[in-house]
């Protein structure tokens, strides 16, 4: 599963150029992982459909309508609120709307622990341990240490056994091999030895930290797969899936949170939360069936440039996607995809105004793959080792 993610513009664009670019990108839809927005209906089959009602409309919707904001982005992104479902931004992921803010995938942290002079008693130094925190949703990776003592000139690129202790599990964090050694989320504490003025420094790049195994599931399956798959235009939005095959049924999963930034000034996306659920069955390596994922809910602030005010609207996408997932011999994939894609839209009071719209709740439906428009999705799979558990009866 992937996104077909919004294209960033290269550079600035005019009204016209603006409306146009975002024209162009909403006649591409979502497939997993998204951030999901109203669009300016440019050829999609969906509509709005009023709460309790569910159809579908083949008509374009008519994106014509103009909203009296002298701003030349304020304008779109109201129009932006009249149709149907838009692009769906990405993750993980990262993608051509480049990561969050708030993002902390990437970016290296250090930590610093330091022997200093004890006020009085018989103890010529302390310790002034360096305490910090993996977040939730992380892991720290390419671990690197460097202690000096400059008053012993002692050098030292290794961690000891106790240098790093989980204050969280209770327990010293210890590895022979450094590249080999990752901390999961919670918190730690760095600790060192030595004279008055030794100092060591811990630094890391957080990364993305994978769900953990479906420990029933894992128990009960002969093969467990991990895909992870993009769209062909945006291979640097990369999303994970795993797959538990027991004899020919096959369950899956996605659990992932997307961070991603707009490239409209005043408009911002928080981080979305996607839960994925898939059943199907497997022949060879061909596996076929359905998956029902949520995006959300996460909340959308627009800032009024004329005013100043702040709205927000909340969005929860729900979507129903029948796949077709072949795994190479070559340890790629190939995926096709289709189905249907629902949005809720709620607005704060202001952002009713910002967005122009009349009701405080929207409803949008949409299909996958809207006409004319081509999905290619391509990536790569591995077989995960299974735990060491006693095997059971198939699910």
């Amino acid at each position: 599963m992937t996104s077909l993610g919004f294209q960033r513009p290269t550079a600035p664009l005019d009204g016209g150029q603006v409306a146009s670019h975002f024209q162009n990108n909403c006649r591409r839809n979502y497939l997993s992982n998204v951030a999901c927005f109203p669009s300016l209906g440019v050829g999609y089959r969906s509509t709005r459909v009023p709460i309790g009602e569910s159809r579908s409309v083949s008509a374009p919707v008519d994106s014509r309508r103009t909203v009296p904001h002298s701003n030349t982005h304020s304008r779109l992104l109201a129009r932006l609120a009249g149709s149907a479902l838009v692009f769906l931004a990405a993750s993980r992921l990262t993608m051509s709307i480049a990561a969050g803010e708030g993002s902390l995938e990437g970016k290296r942290f250090s930590v610093e622990a330091r022997m200093e002079y004890s006020q009085g008693g018989a103890v010529e130094a302390k310790l002034v341990p360096g305490e910090f925190k993996i977040p939730d949703g992380y892991q720290a990776g390419r671990i690197t240490y460097r202690f000096y003592d400059p008053k012993t000139g002692r050098e030292l690129t290794q961690l000891g056994p106790q240098t790093i202790y989980s204050v969280t599990e209770k327990r010293y964090v210890y590895t022979e091999r450094m590249e080999d050694l990752t901390l999961k989320a919670g918190e730690y504490r760095l600790a060192i030895g030595g004279r008055p003025g030794a100092v060591g420094i811990l630094t890391y790049i957080l990364e993305r930290a994978d769900p953990p195994l479906d420990e029933t599931l894992a128990a009960q399956a002969d093969r467990i797969i991990e895909v992870v798959s993009w769209r062909s235009d945006l291979p640097q939005l990369k999303i994970p899936a795993r797959y538990y095959i027991s004899g020919r049924k096959a369950i899956g999963k996605i659990t992932h949170v997307l961070e991603a930034s707009s490239p409209i000034p005043g408009f911002s996306i928080e981080p979305q939360p996607i839960k994925g659920e898939f059943v199907g069955q497997n022949e060879g390596n061909v596996i076929t069936g359905q998956w029902k994922i949520q995006t959300g809910p996460f909340r959308n602030k627009m800032t009024d440039s004329v005013k100043g005010r702040v709205g927000y609207r909340t969005d929860t996408c729900h979507e129903t996607l029948q796949a077709r997932l072949t795994l190479r011999p070559d340890g790629t994939i190939s995926e096709s995809v289709s189905g249907q894609v629902e949005t809720i839209s709620e607005y704060d009071a202001v952002g009713m105004e910002i967005w122009g719209v009349k009701e405080a709740k929207q409803v949008h439906q949409s299909s996958i793959a809207p006409e004319g428009v081509k999905i290619e999705i391509e990536g790569v799979w591995k077989e995960l080792p299974r735990p060491k558990k006693p095997k059971y009866e198939h699910f």
